[in-house]
């Protein structure tokens, strides 16, 4: 190396450094907002141009899935500390919290994603039934069976994993440490909802995807890992997509008529009921989580 480049190297070095000493002096809260809405664009925003390109070249050969997947995992890895400067690899997997999970806490965590997704399901067809949610129908020209298919299961798939590693990973994981897990918590749902506000249905959905970022804010933070809120984030938004699309159930379940107009029925007592019923056992599942994990960290 000539004595220019080495010169050139350290100006970089002591460049990046000041970089970086400027960034840690910004208040937690403020970084923790900005990393995570970074990380969740950058997870999303890459798909998204991937998803539009197949749209618009040949959407009858759905190749988005493998590309989108391969971008997406190589995105991930980064942000977890893989690759990249070795400098911040330990800050970015602690701010991505992607902990891998042994087979104990795996099995609690699996029992508690299942009563937290059908929680949050069921809100959000309460939600839909108190105010009136405009449709939304996404980008998508007549597509045969696999290519819609394959479309929205890849859609599913990214919300899960960049919301995650946005606002309950790089924003949540931060705020834990600084303040405590009820703020930490609040703040990461409140932001989820902003970043749904480029949908039609954005503000009349605020409490329900207020409550579904908690829900999952919870389950990171109980698993001390985003694994299972990907998990849960993905299974929910799958169900709820191609639910809608292929109109498997009932159309009061996917279409369904606010009680203004309908009146308080049968089904939305049901409903009700299931809320109730899947808030309590995802209360008693989380809490057997959290002692697993807890064991499991310090052992």
């Amino acid at each position: 190396m000539t004595t220019t480049s080495l010169a050139k190297e350290n100006t970089d070095r002591a460049e990046a450094s000041r970089i970086m000493g400027l960034w840690r002096r910004l208040p937690v809260l403020l970084r923790a907002v900005v990393a995570g809405l970074f990380v969740f664009m950058v997870l999303q925003t890459g798909n998204t141009m991937i998803f539009l390109a197949n749209m618009s070249t040949t959407p009858d050969i759905p190749w988005m899935v493998p590309v989108g997947l391969a971008y997406l995992w190589a995105a991930f890895q980064f942000f977890n500390g893989r690759w990249g400067p070795k400098s911040t690899a330990i800050a970015r997997r602690e701010s991505m919290r992607a902990r891998r999970l042994g087979r104990r806490e795996w099995v609690a965590a699996l029992g508690a994603v299942f009563p937290v997704m059908i929680f949050f399901i069921t809100v959000t067809m309460i939600s839909y039934r108190l105010v009136t949610v405009p449709s939304e129908e996404l980008p998508m020209p007549e597509l045969p069976w696999w290519s819609t298919y394959s479309a929205l299961l890849m859609i599913s798939i990214v919300a899960g994993v960049s919301e995650e590693a946005g606002f309950r990973g790089y924003m949540q994981a931060p705020l834990e440490k600084r303040y405590d897990p009820f703020v930490a918590i609040v703040v990461a749902s409140a932001f989820f909802w902003v970043a749904h506000l480029n949908h039609a249905n954005g503000v009349p959905r605020l409490g329900a995807l207020f409550i579904m970022g908690a829900s999952l804010g919870l389950l990171a933070w109980c698993a001390r890992s985003i694994l299972p809120a990907i998990i849960a984030h993905a299974a929910a938004d799958t169900i709820l997509f191609m639910g809608s699309v292929s109109s498997l159930g009932p159309d009061y379940i996917w279409e369904p008529v606010p009680l203004k107009e309908s009146g308080i029925d049968g089904f939305f007592w049901i409903v009700v009921a299931i809320v109730l019923t899947s808030g309590i056992v995802s209360a008693v599942m989380l809490r057997r989580l959290a002692k697993i994990t807890h064991s499991a960290m310090t052992t």
